[in-house]
């Protein structure tokens, strides 16, 4: 049977990063998860930082999750086209990983 896609959820994200291999949470100091392979993060719901904030209020962002990709061209890919919800920030600069905020991971599919 072929799957069909649907919008993406937040449970999506904690499913499909529990569903890695050899994966273990850990909680942050606001209890926020973090997947964990070999002690080494790779998704996390991230405290609000002052690196992520709304352009119109200036508030920071409350509900970034952060993703480690393979390398700056993936980064890149993903956070150069306007259409995709992932973003970086100065912070992450250098570094293989994109935020996306939870508010958004519904602009995402997966299949189901």
């Amino acid at each position: 049977m072929v799957g069909r896609s649907r919008r993406a959820r937040v449970e999506d994200v904690h499913d499909l990063a529990l569903a890695m291999p050899h994966v273990t949470v850990d909680h942050g100091t606001a209890g926020n998860p973090v997947y964990q392979v070999g002690g080494k993060s790779f998704v996390f719901f991230r405290t609000p930082r002052p690196d992520a904030l709304d352009p119109v209020t200036g508030e920071r962002y409350d509900d970034v999750v952060v993703f480690w990709v393979a390398d700056e061209a993936d980064k890149q890919s993903l956070v150069q086209d306007p259409a995709s919800p992932f973003f970086t920030t100065a912070h992450f600069d250098g570094h293989p990983s994109v935020l996306l905020r939870a508010s958004r991971v519904g602009e995402l599919t997966v299949m189901s």
